[in-house]
């Protein structure tokens, strides 16, 4: 497996609300810590079979060659953002199973309130060297 340095995000590239995050965690990575992929094309999905993840249906956080899901990516990646998002890391004392029992009500409804695209989200001009 390839070590991964700089944390990669794997996100659903069709869904609205997944891609409006990537453009928020873009807006704050000051010092652009982060990549990204969509997980259904190229280098996510490279990455995905890498890693051999499965279910591939929340974002996904590869750090330091560790795979985080559902709301522990999210937690992780507030902290990695530094302040002040890194006070939602606190939140990672709460149990998963309660957390992600949140996480997944809001994954399985995000198509219906928040839309899906026809086409994977694409960078922009400025984000190029961001994206994998």
């Amino acid at each position: 497996m390839t070590t991964i340095i700089r944390p990669i995000i794997l996100f659903d590239g069709y869904c609205n609300f997944c891609s409006s995050t990537i453009d928020f965690i873009i807006k704050y990575d000051k010092k652009k810590k982060f990549l990204f992929a969509a997980s259904q094309q190229g280098a996510g999905l490279k990455l995905v079979e890498e890693y051999k993840l499965q279910n591939v249906d929340s974002v996904i956080l590869i750090y330091k060659s560790n795979v985080y899901r559902y709301s522990t990516a999210i937690l992780k990646i507030c902290w990695l953002l530094g302040s002040p998002f890194n006070f939602f890391a606190a939140f990672l004392i709460v149990p998963p199973l309660f957390r992600n029992l949140i996480y997944k009500w809001i994954a399985k409804n995000r198509y219906n309130w928040f839309g899906k695209r026809s086409v994977c989200r694409m960078p922009n001009q400025k984000e190029m060297d961001r994206f994998l």
